[in-house]
């Protein structure tokens, strides 16, 4: 059901992306979108330690600079987090020993 409405949208912002009151209209909506994705960003920050930070700085710059895909961060960033966890658990359970 998803992929279908995604191309009927697909196909009716097809033949009107030329129209100039489309286009204007969506100019007008960039900036909105930015706040809407910054907003809980700055949630975030706010609770961040600086290497935290810098971090998500560096990503990013990779991302826009080197053109690397963000999936290859979030998959590199889901595979240390399980090794932080497995290997904190480990350590845990031999100091309780």
């Amino acid at each position: 059901m998803d992929r279908s409405a995604i191309l009927l949208v697909a196909m009716f912002f097809a033949n009107i992306r030329h129209n100039p009151v489309v286009d204007a209209a969506f100019k007008g909506m960039r900036p909105a979108v930015v706040a809407l994705i910054v907003a809980p960003l700055m949630g975030i920050v706010k609770g961040m330690a600086w290497w935290g930070m810098a971090v998500v700085v560096a990503v990013g710059l990779m991302v826009w600079y080197f053109s690397i895909s963000p999936v290859l961060f979030l998959i590199a960033a889901a595979a240390a987090g399980v090794i932080y966890v497995f290997l904190t658990s480990r350590r845990a359970k031999s100091d309780l020993q």
